[in-house]
């Protein structure tokens, strides 16, 4: 029989993995983001098994974790949201600035102008 998760150290846990995602959101690091993905399922899961019906204490009560990391959590959280509604309003702009901007289509997928007719330069001798 495996231990039940503490419901306070899972808190805990989660404000440090969105604490980590947010400075990873800022400073650009998408490979820590991807690294996180696998923690924050883990707290998440950690979650669902420390609030599964069966791992109730004998009173039927969980503990609790304190106001104040309840709500370091709670901000780490709004921080993310704030993040990512920035990040999807700045990915909207782009693609609204592409579509609109009269040079859009200029460009193919490998940087290269449509006017660009070759890759190879002809030289004669």
């Amino acid at each position: 029989m495996t231990a039940k998760p503490d419901v306070a150290s899972l808190v805990r846990e989660l404000r440090a993995t969105l604490d980590h995602i947010g400075d990873a959101l800022v400073t650009g690091r998408y490979d820590d983001l991807i690294t996180t993905e696998s923690r924050l399922a883990g707290v998440v899961s950690g979650f669902a098994v420390a609030f599964a019906p069966s791992n109730a204490s004998a009173d039927g009560q969980l503990q609790r974790p304190l106001a104040s990391e309840l709500n370091d959590a709670l901000t780490a959280l709004r921080r993310c949201q704030k993040l990512g509604d920035t990040f999807t309003d700045l990915g909207e702009s782009w693609l609204n600035v592409g579509v609109t901007h009269p040079y859009a289509g200029a460009y193919d997928r490998s940087g290269r102008s449509h006017g660009q007719a070759s890759s190879t330069l002809e030289t004669r001798v």
